[in-house]
């Protein structure tokens, strides 16, 4: 049965045809999870991950106040764009790889080289613009490189249906990373230390946990199949474009940040952050919910674009009502929320909330649109329609900040946001709609042949 199923992959061509056949059928017959266990693991995975990193904010503000998450905020608004492009969305073209194209060797590769280059750009931006806290910005880029490894390793795991692993990975993460943080903080009043202590702990898992599972299951790093110029290009061409539309959807959500900094300070910034950290929480679980099914996606597109819509029309409903339900949450409770989270040094922040959780809704949907987007291998698409996103960002940024300061940045966030959104949909409508009808078409060919 297995053969069988290893015989319907299509051959690869060139210097791919020298991979082993077992290593081929084992990649093309991985495990096959039902979706709620998929979900359940890479929730909790997730949740656990994405909690930490918001624990690590509110440490931060606890700990040292606003001016130092300010710092912490700046220095990831310098290096999210850069690393967002280095890390091309690798991740999820390895986890809807189905067909093998790839090793992981050709996946690491490219990520250990482009993280270089990333780290390399992040400290010369610092060292022009940000020198007073570079070394914070050397602590961030290397954690982000590390992480970049660690989420090639995670989309090879969804894949092969290895949703355990992955999930327990994140959770041992998240749940060391939260105590490390803690002691560096108290210990040493200093966020680039707790960084730095952070980009330790990210290696450690990366080199004693992700990559050594792989190995024992058939994915060496270094892999039987070699690596092959032709077919790292190509791996290049895919993810160039699918980076460069990453890292302008990452400069379109900092950018308020940089205009906040000049026009209102680092304590503004830090104050932002609190409220953005809200929305990468609440953003978290819509993310364990893509993470879970991008592989399935991908596959139910290759099936056929009926079953392919209605997948999306039913992820896309429940994105809508988690965004529903986020914003009356925010609505209601938004005093005791801010209150108990980050202290009353930030109570002020309470009437924002309702505005800032509307931005985590439409990422929710944004979200659903980039996982069809890239199950459908829209990528060189995709990078031109955010012109338009960066340029509302920027334009909105510039009118509303300087007036309203905090809330015109929320604003500001909102605005880019539906941009992207409108315009994502658009483009995954059109091809949709494209491919239902060359599927028409072949069925009503087939009679008359």
């Amino acid at each position: 049965m297995v053969e069988n199923a290893a015989a319907r992959v299509p051959a690869r061509s060139g210097a791919w045809e020298a991979v082993d056949q077992s290593e081929d059928k084992l990649a093309a017959v991985p495990k096959r999870p039902s979706l709620l266990n998929a979900f359940g693991w890479i929730s909790i995975g997730t949740l656990s991950y994405t909690g930490a990193q918001f624990v690590y904010v509110v440490l931060i503000a606890r700990i040292l106040g606003a001016e130092a998450v300010g710092e912490y905020g700046l220095a990831q608004a310098v290096s999210a764009p850069i690393f967002m492009l280095a890390h091309m969305q690798l991740r999820r073209l390895a986890a809807t790889d189905v067909r093998n194209e790839f090793p992981l060797s050709a996946y690491l590769l490219v990520q250990v080289i482009s993280g270089a280059v990333g780290v390399g750009l992040v400290v010369s931006l610092g060292a022009i613009a940000y020198p007073e806290i570079l070394g914070l910005l050397l602590g961030v880029a290397l954690f982000k490189w590390t992480e970049a490894l660690s989420f090639i390793a995670f989309g090879v795991m969804q894949r092969r249906g290895e949703m355990k692993t992955l999930g327990v990975s994140m959770v041992f993460r998240g749940i060391t990373t939260i105590p490390v943080v803690a002691v560096a903080l108290l210990t040493t009043r200093s966020v680039t230390v707790a960084v730095f202590a952070s980009v330790a702990l990210a290696a450690t898992f990366l080199l004693a946990y992700d990559l050594p599972n792989l190995r024992r299951r058939g994915e060496g790093p270094l892999g039987r199949s070699g690596l092959d110029r032709a077919g790292l290009t190509r791996l290049l061409r895919l993810g160039l474009p699918a980076g460069g539309r990453t890292g302008l959807t990452s400069l379109t959500t900092v950018l308020p940040r940089y205009v906040l900094e000049y026009f209102a300070g680092m304590r503004a910034v830090g104050l932002f952050m609190a409220l953005f950290q809200l929305i990468q929480l609440c953003a978290a679980a819509n993310q364990s919910v893509i993470n879970a099914i991008l592989s399935r996606m991908s596959q139910h597109y290759h099936d056929g674009p009926r079953q392919f819509i209605s997948f999306l029309g039913k992820v896309l409903l429940a994105a809508s009502g988690a965004a529903t339900v986020m914003v009356l949450l925010g609505y209601f409770f938004r005093n005791p929320i801010i209150s108990s989270i980050y202290g009353s040094d930030f109570s002020a922040l309470a009437p924002l909330l309702p505005l800032f959780l509307a931005v985590a809704g439409l990422r929710l949907l944004l979200g659903a649109f980039t996982a069809a987007s890239v199950s459908m291998r829209l990528l060189t698409q995709e990078l031109f329609l955010m012109i338009p996103t960066l340029a509302s960002a920027a334009l909105l940024s510039l009118i509303l900040i300087p007036r309203f300061g905090i809330a015109g940045a929320g604003w500001a966030l909102l605005g880019s946001t539906l941009v992207n959104v409108l315009c994502l949909a658009i483009l995954v409508g059109r091809n949709v709609m494209r491919k239902l009808r060359e599927s028409e078409t072949l069925s009503d060919a087939k009679p008359a042949n």
